[in-house]
């Protein structure tokens, strides 16, 4: 890395699959299945042969159900033990959408200055987006004042539940450009986008 800051924690290892961070290995594996058993079951010596003490699975739905499943046995021996699945969803009650639905369910919720209540902007879109002289910006949905995405708190819909879930939007994206994404959701195609793709990768929803 050229970042200097970074350089400070990260030492010489620079394998492909490997880094050393402060006192912590990081290992970059793919999930693909690469032998089959019997014809049937999928296994992976990648998936196997490292322990681990936090997995981290980035774009969940494009990973293998069965390397998935198969990467908890690597937490076993840790005392740690933490796992996170993160993507941009894409068919509903799949993949990380399907884990969303089964966790405590948190949502960005932004306190407003003026009538202390809460918006949470993926949920109100798009009436949570304000415009003034064509500029976006977010809003209150109860007093219509603009709101701080900074200023808020994950709360979960589920609380009772033991696995925790996040959904998170380009909404809360301090350099988003709200206007046009109000431009992009009234027609996506004009900005060489579709309502699935919209949906998606800018709301973080699944769509069919």
């Amino acid at each position: 890395s050229d970042n200097e800051e970074v350089k400070k924690y990260v030492n010489d290892i620079n394998a492909v699959s490997v880094r050393r961070i402060a006192k912590t290995n990081v290992n970059f594996f793919g999930l693909s299945a690469t032998t089959r058993i019997a014809g049937e079951a999928k296994d992976s010596n990648a998936v196997r042969s490292i322990p681990a003490d936090w997995v981290l699975l980035d774009e969940r739905d494009m990973v293998d159900p069965e390397m998935a499943q198969q990467v908890n046995q690597r937490l076993g021996n840790s005392r740690v033990n933490r796992r996170t699945d993160l993507g941009t969803p894409k068919l509903p009650d799949d993949g990380v959408d399907l884990l969303y639905g089964k966790s405590d369910m948190r949502r960005w919720q932004i306190k407003c200055d003026a009538c202390n209540k809460y918006t949470c902007m993926e949920s109100e879109f798009p009436n949570c987006i304000g415009l003034r002289d064509g500029i976006g910006f977010p809003k209150c949905i109860h007093c219509g004042k603009e709101i701080d995405r900074c200023n808020g708190l994950w709360i979960p819909d589920y609380p009772d539940r033991d696995v925790i879930g996040y959904w998170a939007s380009q909404l809360l994206n301090p350099n988003r450009d709200l206007a046009h994404v109000l431009k992009e959701y009234a027609d996506p195609e004009a900005y060489d986008t579709s309502e699935a793709e919209f949906q998606r990768t800018v709301m973080g929803l699944p769509f069919v």
